[in-house]
């Protein structure tokens, strides 16, 4: 079994050539030393906690334009975005409520490209502006993404709002999660607004005339003041990406779909990436992607956020994209039953690829391509051990393919498979696949797993035992479950023997395990904070005293029915984990029976956790 621990790879970003990128989808790099300027993502908000302001939001771009609040700050909601995820709440009627940054290095001179993941609340029936630069605190000689407070659709607008719109009108779409972007190219002296990839088009003789004036700022969720009505946003933002460059039309498309799969909002064309379906398992997570667009202009090369990067497909065509994403499963090389023969163990996180065109109408084929691995800090390890496996039936399984090797060490802990096909053994659209080691020796683990088993005893405890053959650095063992099939809890710690080169036995008891069909595995941490996984063990047990709660969907209140000593923990979480008991109420308790209102609670699904149980809540 291979323990290998993952760390990014900072690569290249737009237009610099040498490195890789590692940007929004893998556009541009989060250096400093590309176009893009500006990159704030709500996720990466830290130090506040659900509902309280924001005073700072810090900048991934690498350049430092971190924004920081005006006057009345907005808040911070914990899972106020599109798929559960973290935004920044700002409030209409709070005047000056928006973030500002003076750092001349976002407010591009020439050409410009914006991306806003966020939307307007269903009280936004006023003006509202979403991004905007300004010259000298006025509309002229500056550029934005705002509502018109007349009509109730979007402008945008170069230097002059009254005049430089798009041709055709664009709704607000009250409380929908959108991908508002503004691209303008001196090329065409041309400018083009985007609703989730629904486009308008305006003429503009360019470039644009920002001064660069000392009271030039940026905002986020507002406008500038040009003596009329107030510009404010009443709504959420989720994610703000600058560029000081036009980007292309292929890595416009793959910028929405990431945003797209990120914060599940819906794209009218180009939705390229449909591994982030739930018919396809959610694969949400670090999407990233290479592609053609129709007019020939390409984006050959791209990591992501991800730890996985691919580029030189051999026969890119236009309209063609390839795009990916992971599971978030664990990047530890702990699976050891689904796994061909001479193969040791492979990572629990797989990733899964989607081939498709802006029409989804042809078969798409990018050729072969090369597949990099960032493994800078798993310590020693053979290139030759390495494997990569790949699900071509797409049966949900590896132990049925034959692993391909011959991965080559960069230097710098990057391994790459080569000329990876792209037809019959390779990749191909909706694929799986993973990385795994076919001798684990080479890369020695903190302990060596004997057995792992979780068993049910007759007072309806679960007793798990393992065995070790060996230990090296071991600091302690904790026991996790899990009912709901995403989060793993806690349940106890051992402690290791440190180092040990013989068998050791150890067991412990769940003495309040889960209702029904639960699983168990073992999580082994080193003294320097690195971990390991057993593989997941399966249990079932059968309680007399069984949770009842309706209405199920509910609009607000839920009645939980059981036994006293079953309802005597109760708690809410959301899809991510989070403990929200908090933001919700109690309002009546008995032995049998306890009523809550999730009011407060945004339109989703919800888990309620009481003793032994974890039950399925679909808030409206």
């Amino acid at each position: 079994m291979l323990k290998i621990v993952i760390t990014l790879l900072l690569s290249l970003g737009i237009l610099v050539t040498g490195n890789s990128q590692t940007g929004p989808g893998g556009v541009g790099t989060s250096d400093g030393s590309s176009g893009l300027t500006l990159w704030l993502n709500a996720g990466t908000i830290t130090g506040v906690t659900n509902g309280s302001n924001i005073t700072s939001w810090e900048d991934q771009s690498g350049y430092g334009n971190d924004a920081a609040v005006s006057t009345n700050p907005p808040d911070y909601a914990a899972t106020g975005g599109g798929n559960g995820l973290p935004a920044v709440n700002f409030r209409q009627q709070d005047e000056e409520d928006f973030f500002v940054t003076s750092n001349l290095e976002v407010m591009p001179t020439t050409e410009i490209s914006v991306f806003i993941a966020g939307n307007y609340e269903n009280d936004s029936d006023s003006w509202g502006g979403m991004i905007c630069s300004s010259d000298d605190d006025a509309w002229n000689d500056g550029w934005g993404i705002a509502q018109d407070g007349n009509t109730g659709d979007m402008l945008f607008y170069l230097n002059d709002y009254q005049n430089d719109v798009c041709d055709k009108p664009i709704d607000v779409d009250y409380g929908t999660d959108h991908i508002w972007n503004l691209i303008f190219n001196t090329t065409e002296n041309k400018g083009y607004g985007y609703k989730s990839e629904d486009a308008c088009s305006f003429n503009f003789n360019g470039p644009l005339n920002y001064n660069g004036g000392a009271n030039d700022d940026l905002l986020i969720g507002s406008a500038p003041d040009n003596g009329g009505p107030d510009y404010y946003l009443s709504g959420d933002i989720m994610e703000v990406v600058i560029f000081n460059v036009a980007v292309n039309d292929a890595q416009r498309v793959i910028i929405a779909n990431y945003l797209a799969a990120k914060y599940d909002i819906s794209l009218s064309q180009h939705d390229v990436y449909n591994g982030d379906d739930n018919s396809k398992g959610d694969y949400d997570f670090d999407v990233a992607g290479i592609g053609q667009a129709v007019d020939g202009t390409n984006h050959t090369d791209a990591q992501g956020t991800g730890i996985i990067r691919i580029l030189n497909p051999s026969d890119l065509d236009n309209n063609e994209f390839l795009m990916w994403g992971h599971d978030n499963g664990s990047t530890i090389a702990t699976e050891m039953a689904d796994v061909p023969a001479g193969v040791d163990a492979r990572f629990e996180r797989v990733w899964r690829v989607s081939e498709r065109n802006s029409t989804n109408s042809a078969n798409v084929n990018v050729g072969s391509i090369d597949i990099r691995w960032d493994l800078s800090e798993s310590g020693s390890i053979t290139a030759a051990d390495l494997v990569l496996l790949i699900d071509t039936d797409n049966d949900n399984t590896f132990a049925d393919e034959t692993a391909i090797t011959g991965s080559t060490s960069l230097g710098g802990g990057i391994y790459q498979f080569s000329s990876v096909p792209g037809g019959g053994a390779g990749i191909r659209n909706n694929r799986r696949f993973t990385i795994g080691t076919s001798n684990s020796p080479n890369t020695p683990l903190p302990i060596t797993l004997v057995d792992f088993n979780a068993a049910v005893k007759e007072n309806n405890t679960v007793k798990l035992i393992w065995q070790t053959s060996s230990e090296i650095n071991n600091d302690y063992f904790t026991i996790e479950r899990m009912q709901d099939g995403v989060h793993w809890e806690e349940v106890v710690k051992v402690t290791g023997a440190a180092n040990s080169i013989v068998k050791r036995s150890y067991s412990t008891i769940d003495d309040a395990p889960f209702s029904g069909l639960s699983y168990y595995r073992l999580k082994q941490t080193d003294f320097d904070g690195r971990v390991s996984y057993s593989p997941i063990k399966a249990v079932r047990i059968k309680f007399s005293n069984t949770v009842k709660i309706y209405p199920n969907p509910t609009q607000n209140r839920i009645t939980i029915k059981g036994s006293e000593t079953e309802l005597s923990q109760i708690s809410i979480h959301n899809m991510v984990g989070q403990d929200i008991t908090t933001q919700t109420q109690r309002i009546r308790s008995g032995k049998s029976s306890v009523v809550i209102d999730l009011s407060r609670l945004i339109s989703g699904v919800y888990f309620v956790k009481t003793r032994t149980t974890a039950n399925k809540v679909c808030k409206r």
